[in-house]
């Protein structure tokens, strides 16, 4: 017995140095996440004065010769490309520029420097319909008429302008939905040579108020009325008759005595 427990000590012994001389594995790596991403930035050529981007309500920029931002347009409607670079192609009250500005009547042209746009395909344009104003003069070269101090386009547009047209006018007419009253309010009447449509103002958005809600009163539960209860008349007792009398009689066929129906002293005879 005493062997047994030697030959078991020593094997938890030997197990134990065995043990303690291999070194432990290494525990694994905790994973670690991953970076944000960056956020996608851009470097946006732009030639003259635009609105600023990044944030609401930030403000015009008022740079006049061509010039790079970090960013790219936030409302591309608004803007026309010239090869690399961007022209604003709106109105520019409506984001802040204080500056002078002229008012000019349906689509016409922009004024571009053809040094800094040397590889635009054609001319770029201005879509918006109707009244509304520019930070710039007007162009100079043929073109454009002055009528009332409103500056209309009366010369041809380009095949491939009048195709992109449409879509570019719906464009940029949806960005300034928000903005009618801003634009200039002229009364003047287009010259001849005009080929555009008189712009009607849109009207301001109808705010429809709903009904209040219909208020239904029940009707109260019909009052049922239980009849009477019906009298129970209580008649007088029916009288009690007595037949017969005191006196002497024979019965049937006579016979002494008292008797009701012949009762009395004496006797029945048949």
């Amino acid at each position: 017995m005493r062997e047994r427990l030697g030959i078991w000590l020593a094997s938890v012994l030997l197990t134990a140095s065995v043990s303690a001389a291999k070194p432990a594995a290494p525990l694994p790596a905790a994973p670690t996440a991953a970076p944000p991403a960056a956020p996608p930035r851009g470097k946006g050529r732009f030639l003259g004065a635009h609105p600023l981007a990044g944030r609401a309500n930030a403000g015009y920029c008022y740079i006049d010769v061509p010039h790079v931002h970090d960013y790219l347009p936030d409302r591309p409607a608004l803007y026309q490309q010239a090869g690399d670079a961007y022209v604003f192609a709106g109105d520019p009250v409506p984001f802040g520029y204080e500056g002078d500005k002229t008012v000019f009547y349906g689509h016409h042209p922009i004024p571009v420097d053809s040094d800094s746009a040397t590889s635009a395909p054609g001319p770029t344009f201005c879509f918006l319909k109707g009244p509304h104003y520019h930070d710039y003069p007007q162009p100079e070269g043929p073109g454009f008429k002055v009528k009332d101090n409103v500056i209309f386009y009366v010369g041809a547009i380009p095949p491939p302008v009048a195709a992109s047209r449409p879509q570019l006018e719906r464009a940029i007419e949806a960005e300034f939905r928000p903005y009618v009253a801003q634009r200039p309010q002229v009364v003047v009447t287009p010259p001849p040579e005009w080929q555009g449509v008189v712009w009607v103002a849109p009207p301001e958005p109808t705010v429809v108020v709903a009904p209040p809600p219909s208020v239904v009163v029940a009707a109260p539960p019909p009052v049922v009325v239980a009849p009477p209860t019906p009298t129970v008349v209580i008649g007088a007792p029916p009288p009690v008759i007595f037949f017969g009398g005191r006196g002497k009689g024979k019965g049937w066929k006579g016979g002494h005595g008292w008797g009701h129906f012949g009762g009395g002293k004496g006797h029945w005879k048949h």
